[in-house]
């Protein structure tokens, strides 16, 4: 008898996760439905990504990634549909990712999975004093976006925002040094926005829990497995947590950005002081006084 209740249990219980997955799944669907497909871009983030004063300036989004194989692990969802919508995308990444001595193979990685991506313009720079793990200075990294964007003619940035999805102290740098760029330019940039840890890893799920008007794009499943096909080039990252991350992170389906500059409340100005510390830029320890800190 006890043995009939375990199983009835187990059998209630396998109902009400897979039940609740299903109702949780349902604005995924609705979105991917093909009836539906204008909201994969919930605020039609191609407009916002015009050219400042050229409204019929045809829009050329910069990627500013910090190692080889963010574009697939945090920006696939963005860089597929910018595709599909026929926008041009360069990618502009500020490492090779030779941490562990692999960098000439990541390079060759990023072109391969870019070229999945119909992405043709891809920097990989490897400046000594942007090695990947080290401190990166926020105004070596502005300086560098502002020779890139000037040579290409850039219309508008997509990076990181201040905890740089994982934490990486490199991805927080690139958040500061686009931040201080779109303060010397104006140009328009986008943040992707972190999330808490337990909605890293619900995939499609977390699609309910975006707010409303969220700028954000939503993978189809076509879509995801474009983007799953140019991680796999990523070979010499792909270790078996990594394919976990692939299959669960919501990073892989779901794309949401803050505009930089214009009140993102992403990074608070304690979070900018540490930064700015690293590169020397501010020299004495930050007190109470907030006329201290750099604005």
């Amino acid at each position: 008898m006890a043995a009939s209740w375990l199983e009835l249990s187990a059998i209630a219980t396998t109902i009400l996760i897979f039940g609740l997955y299903y109702i949780l799944s349902l604005p995924y669907k609705t979105i991917i439905d093909p009836r539906n497909r204008h909201r994969q871009s919930h605020a039609h983030l191609p407009d916002l990504l015009q050219a400042p004063h050229k409204p019929h300036h045809q829009p050329r989004i910069l990627l500013v990634t910090a190692h080889p194989d963010d574009e697939c692990m945090f920006f696939g969802p963005s860089l597929t549909a910018l595709g599909h919508a026929g926008i041009k995308v360069d990618i502009l990444c500020f490492s090779t990712g030779n941490h562990a001595g692999l960098g000439t193979t990541r390079r060759a990685e990023l072109t391969r999975a870019c070229t999945l991506l119909h992405i043709q313009t891809i920097t990989c720079l490897d400046n000594p004093h942007l090695q990947d793990g080290a401190p990166w200075c926020p105004h070596r990294i502005a300086t560098l976006l502002a020779t890139h964007i000037g040579l290409h003619r850039c219309t508008a940035i997509l990076s990181f925002d201040g905890h740089g999805v994982s934490g990486h102290h490199n991805h927080r740098a690139l958040y500061h040094g686009v931040k201080l760029h779109v303060a010397d330019t104006g140009v328009p940039a986008f943040a992707l926005v972190s999330v808490p840890l337990w909605r890293k890893y619900i995939a499609h799920v977390d699609v309910c829990l975006l707010p409303a008007g969220a700028i954000a794009f939503v993978a189809s499943p076509e879509h995801v497995r474009l983007a799953v096909r140019a991680m796999k080039e990523h070979r010499s990252q792909m270790v078996w947590f990594r394919w976990l991350y692939v299959w669960l992170s919501r990073y892989m389906v779901v794309n949401q950005f803050v505009r930089i500059g214009g009140g993102d409340g992403v990074v608070r100005r304690r979070a900018l002081f540490s930064t700015l510390q690293q590169c020397g830029t501010v020299r004495h320890r930050m007190t109470g006084d907030a006329s201290s800190t750099p604005s």
